[in-house]
């Protein structure tokens, strides 16, 4: 993969939700939130043109920004709120496991960053020699 893989998922992210724990009829279950397993989906669809043969098994440096929406109130420059950025990020990698990638273990150099502007997340993906 000498050339970077680059592509962009419209709309706004979700940043990745813890899992939710409930008891029924004695049991427990864990379940992934709707709105988590929505996004993960999009970006799974988003980057199916662009996903190689077969998942990558190569040391991978990945490259995120998030744009987001900015509120009507600012006064930031930058969106340094919540959502964490590294929950945005989590879902991006879970999502993109098996599609882009074996395992997000491969991962040695991650960039991450937030920004506002039309929602939407731009992600490049190259190997590490």
């Amino acid at each position: 993969m000498p050339n970077p893989i680059r592509f962009a998922i419209p709309g706004v992210a979700v940043p990745k939700a813890r899992a939710r724990t409930v008891a029924q009829g004695g049991r427990v279950h864990s379940y992934t939130p709707e709105a988590t397993k929505a996004w993960e989906q999009a970006v799974q669809w988003a980057a199916k043109p662009h996903r190689p043969e077969s998942p990558l098994t190569c040391p991978l440096a990945v490259a995120m920004v998030f744009y987001l929406p900015r509120p009507q109130r600012c006064k930031r420059e930058h969106p340094s709120v919540r959502p964490d950025i590294d929950n945005y990020a989590k879902a991006i990698l879970d999502a993109l496991n098996g599609v882009m990638w074996a395992d997000d273990g491969q991962i040695v150099q991650l960039t991450v960053s937030k920004s506002y502007g039309e929602p939407r997340v731009e992600i490049e993906i190259q190997e590490v020699s």
